[in-house]
C-alpha cells in the first residue's frame, strides 16, 4: 500500500443512513463497516465480538481493545487493526465502524457521493 491511489466501492447501510466499506477478516467473516470520520477510534458491535470470540478469532490485547486480524477489502489487503467494542452500534443496528485510526493510515481520503466511490491516496 505505498504511494499510489486505492479506489473502494462503497454501499449504503441497509438503514440507508450511513455508507459502509464491506470488508472481510482472515477467518472470512464479512463485516459492513461504517466510514465515521467522527470517531477517534474504530469499533465492532457486541454482536459482532461475542461472535469472534466463541470462534477464536478475537483475543483481548489491552482493556476493551482487540485486533481484527488479515482485513480485505475489493482485492486490497489492509494491516491489522486494533479496535474497541461499542454498546451503541448494536442500537443502530451496524457491524461496526472505521475510524480516524484507520483513515490515518492514507495520506489523503476523497469520497464521491454520487457515486459512493471512496479513494484513498496511501504515503
Amino acid at each position: 500500500m505505498r504511494g499510489g491511489e486505492l479506489t473502494f466501492q462503497l454501499e449504503l447501510h441497509r438503514t440507508r443512513q450511513w455508507i459502509v466499506l464491506p470488508i472481510t477478516l482472515a477467518n472470512n467473516t464479512e463485516l459492513a463497516l461504517v466510514l465515521d470520520t467522527g470517531s477517534a477510534i474504530s469499533a465492532i458491535s457486541p454482536t459482532i465480538a461475542i461472535d469472534l470470540l466463541a470462534l477464536g478469532h478475537l483475543e483481548p490485547t489491552g482493556a476493551n481493545r482487540y485486533p481484527l486480524k488479515g482485513l480485505t477489502a475489493q482485492g486490497v489487503n489492509f494491516p491489522d487493526l486494533r479496535v474497541a467494542v461499542f454498546p451503541r452500534l448494536a442500537r443502530f443496528g451496524a457491524d461496526g465502524l472505521l475510524g480516524l485510526d484507520f483513515l490515518r493510515l492514507f495520506r489523503r481520503i476523497h469520497f464521491d457521493v454520487d457515486s459512493l466511490q471512496l479513494v484513498l491516496e496511501t504515503r
